[in-house]
């Protein structure tokens, strides 16, 4: 299957695509304990279509009463990329335990919508800090479609600097439950120190191994099916 090959030319495009932006803000990246870092939504799409990409509010997820946006880089531009700030509330070298993102209730369209979602292999890219932070938006478990409802941010820094971060899911709901109607989106946030330093911290995303170990070990098992 060309599935893993597909997977793992998208992930480095991720990275090449955010790394101009990461040359342009070095000086920028300094952070005091528990200072707030956005978690900026970029974009979600299929890992057999690549080409197709669209916003993340697309998807009945949580969205803000106001959106704000932030300017892009043209790699960043050219890759689909459409910045909205999230809800999510993480601030620097502070562990976060699970807190409820949204609740939302799911109308059959809502259900539909994340189902195709499933079905299509469709993930989702964040921006953290300017690094690309990439999950999948669900699951096809013995024939079930289930979408993920819990994200743990894992998160590195060294010194006043963030070196990397990824999302681990968790908490899958059927959606081929015709009597699922509201949906709780958690998240919590765990840092660990790091020794790598900020100038390397984007050639770990162009490693293979990095890209494979920083994907849930199921996700990567799906476009390995």
């Amino acid at each position: 299957s060309a599935r893993p090959l597909l997977l793992l030319l998208l992930l480095l495009s991720f990275s090449f695509s955010f790394a101009p932006r990461v040359a342009e803000a070095k000086g920028v990246h300094k952070y005091d304990e528990r200072e707030g870092i956005v978690v900026w939504a970029a974009k979600i799409g299929s890992v057999s279509s690549p080409a197709s990409t669209y916003r993340y509010h697309s998807l009945p997820y949580c969205s803000p009463k106001l959106e704000r946006g932030k300017p892009l880089s043209l790699g960043q531009a050219a890759d689909g990329n459409r910045f909205v700030a999230t809800q999510y509330d993480v601030a620097f070298k502070v562990d976060a335990p699970s807190a409820v993102l949204c609740s939302r209730r799911l109308s059959a369209e809502d259900r539909a919508a994340f189902r195709r979602a499933v079905e299509n292999d469709f993930y989702f890219l964040l921006d953290v800090d300017s690094l690309p932070v990439w999950g999948f938006v669900g699951r096809q478990e013995e024939g079930v479609n289930e979408l993920w409802t819990h994200y743990s941010f894992e998160m590195e820094w060294n010194a006043n600097r963030v070196i990397s971060a990824s999302v681990v899911p968790g908490k899958p709901v059927s959606l081929d439950d015709a009597g699922l109607d509201a949906i709780d989106f958690t998240y919590d946030v765990v840092w660990k120190e790091t020794k790598v330093t900020f100038g390397k911290r984007m050639e770990r995303y162009r490693n293979h191994q990095f890209l494979e170990d920083h994907m849930d070990i199921h996700w990567y098992s799906i476009v390995n099916s």
